[in-house]
């Protein structure tokens, strides 16, 4: 029977402190409603009533009195204020809160004294030289604060540990030279705070406020030439820049100095290498292979991603020298005898592939790779599957037809809802129409319109579309599997047998609905010859003759992008990709010429 009447009792205490929590919760509503009303005299009373209701809350109290002041009820604050110190001498924050009404009713010399004896008088607690320190902001006492700060490092002895809130509040104030010190103080006091220090100065400094960090870290160095965080703070400053060497120079210093381990040079090559900057990035990648050696951990990586960065810098060059590739292919299959296949350099196996099929035009030794490649245990899945469309390709190219189409399902059923799943069943309709299988080649790009890469949804859409418009006309398919045949000799790098067709296929039915694009694949194999001045003189040619034809923003977008990526003519680049959007805002080609012609116009910036 006690048990019951206890449980009871606890029900009743639980239900009638939800009654006044709410009662509670309703008042703090309506006194601030006032108070955002500007009813200050109704909310100061509401106020003043919660703070007695509250354990005697500060943030209530200071609500009452903000709520007087704006009454200007100035004696009735300032009374209710001395009370409040006279019941706790302690709370020194109620100085800041007296000098600010003082201040207000024009009392200037007496508030300065009131500001002054908080912060002579303040105790040496955390708690209390903070609730000192925001005291003063929300009174935008900016200097005064950080008065607090300064003197609360003193009484703590503990340089530097209110320096991040002091670099705040510098911030704050717009004070850049004072937010810089006070992040590097912080930095002094806390050296794992590096990379939050470097993120604020990226989120809070602007170009011209560079000059002023780097003053102060030489100036900082003079002072302490054993830190390892200037440096690196120095290194990130000239990446900011873009003064790849001169971060090289730090890093590369530093890491001789503590005797590292090349990280920090190796990272940075790798920003260095995309950016572009390519001669920095080989210069981080030599220091690990050369001055670090092969016993280095990033010996391998910094080898790989030198090779990979020399082979985008002669190939970025639309002129570049076969004799260049030469060279380098010697010294990718050089590293490939020391280091053999394995995990670590089967990307790199595929970059040697890459270059001797796309831009050195061999064949055999990339199958070979391939082959090997594709036996070898223990390879990512991913990467395997992308050795397997590579070596179809290959095969197609050498006309082995079935063993192309063989792996190309092979990969398609591996990742069937995948991308690389997606870009094997692209393919193998691909090599379907170029054998004249139109039928199931349409089939398979009508279902890859829904693809998850935009790429191959939009190629499928312009070959399905394609095949459509051009089987209709003609039952046999006679002229049509002709143009598939060249464009499979393209594929192949048969370009002089590629053009034969073509002219041949122009010459026989002058008004046949694929001369558009017999002009297209033209304009494509004279690009892929590197013959760009007549790569452009047929691009030009089916825009002006075919102004409506489905090959026409296909030109339009392959003009653009070769004025923009090849023959550094940014004015016609804008022009064209400008052509594309406003001419054709249907095209698959419009999103992608609208954002590169707002990159060149700036508009990003």
């Amino acid at each position: 029977m006690k048990i019951s009447i206890s449980y009871r009792s606890w029900i009743i205490v639980i239900f009638l402190i939800f009654l006044r929590l709410n009662g509670f919760g309703q008042t703090h509503k309506l006194a601030n409603s006032y108070y955002m009303n500007g009813e200050y005299e109704k909310a100061a009373e509401l106020y003043l009533k919660m703070y007695r209701q509250s354990s005697k809350s500060t943030v209530y109290f200071n609500r009452y009195i903000q709520s007087l002041m704006l009454a200007e009820q100035y004696e009735k604050a300032e009374k209710a204020i001395r009370k409040e110190l006279k019941r706790h001498p302690d709370r020194k924050s109620l100085y800041v809160t007296l000098g600010g009404l003082l201040e207000k009713r024009g009392d200037e010399k007496e508030a300065k004294k009131w500001f002054r004896k908080a912060i002579d008088e303040m105790s040496s607690s955390y708690s209390a030289i903070s609730r000192l320190a925001n005291a003063f902001i929300s009174q935008r006492k900016t200097d005064l604060a950080i008065d607090v700060y300064r003197k609360g490092e003193k009484l703590l002895n503990k340089p530097n540990y209110f320096a991040y809130n002091i670099a705040n509040l510098y911030r704050s104030t717009g004070d850049k030279p004072g937010m810089i010190r006070a992040y590097l103080d912080y930095l002094d006091f806390q050296p794992k705070s590096l990379a939050q220090v470097k993120q604020n100065f990226s989120r809070y400094l602007d170009e011209e406020d560079l000059d002023d960090l780097e003053m102060e870290l030489y100036t900082r160095l003079q002072d302490h030439p054993e830190s390892i965080l200037y440096p690196r703070i120095l290194e990130w400053l000239y990446v900011r820049r873009g003064l790849y060497d001169k971060a090289l120079e730090q890093a590369t210093a530093l890491d001789r100095r503590t005797n590292g381990n090349g990280q920090d040079v190796y990272l940075l090559g790798k920003i260095a290498e995309t950016e572009k900057q390519y001669d920095a990035a080989l210069h981080s990648y030599a220091y690990i292979t050369e001055e670090k050696g092969k016993g280095n951990p990033y010996y391998i990586d910094a080898k790989i991603a030198s090779l990979d960065t020399r082979r985008k810098a002669i190939t970025d060059d639309p002129m570049y020298r076969i004799e260049d590739l030469d060279t380098l292919e010697s010294e990718y299959e050089r590293f490939i005898e020391e280091q053999g296949i394995n995990g670590r350099t089967a990307q790199f196996v595929l970059d040697l592939v890459d270059l001797q099929t796309f831009y050195m035009h061999k064949y055999k030794r990339p199958v070979e790779l391939l082959e090997k490649f594709i036996q070898y245990q223990g390879l990512d899945r991913r990467l395997l599957a992308k050795a397997k469309l590579k070596l179809a390709d290959l095969y197609l190219i050498e006309g082995n037809r079935w063993d192309a189409t063989l792996l190309y399902s092979q990969v398609d059923k591996a990742f069937k809802e995948a991308p690389l799943g997606e870009d094997a069943r692209y393919k193998n309709a691909l090599l379907a129409y170029f054998f004249g299988d139109f039928d199931w080649a349409q089939e398979q790009f009508d279902i890859l319109k829904r693809a998850t890469s935009r790429m191959i949804s939009n190629d499928a859409i312009d070959r399905s579309v394609f095949i459509m418009e051009n089987t209709g006309l003609d039952s046999s398919y006679t002229t049509m599997k002709r143009f598939s045949r060249a464009e499979l000799m393209l594929f192949q790098k048969k370009h002089d047998e590629a053009i034969a067709m073509l002219d041949s296929i122009m010459e026989e039915n002058p008004k046949h609905e694929l001369a558009d694009d017999a002009l297209f694949v033209k304009a494509k194999i004279y690009e892929d010859l590197r013959q760009y001045d007549k790569a452009e003189q047929y691009y030009l040619q089916l825009v002006k003759q075919f102004p409506d034809a489905i090959r026409t923003d296909n030109a339009m977008f392959q003009l653009a992008r070769m004025y923009d990526r090849i023959l550094d003519n940014p004015e016609k680049a804008i022009e064209w990709y400008e052509k594309i959007f406003v001419d054709h805002p249907d095209s698959t080609f419009a999103i992608t010429a609208r954002k590169r012609y707002r990159e060149l116009r700036g508009d990003a910036l």
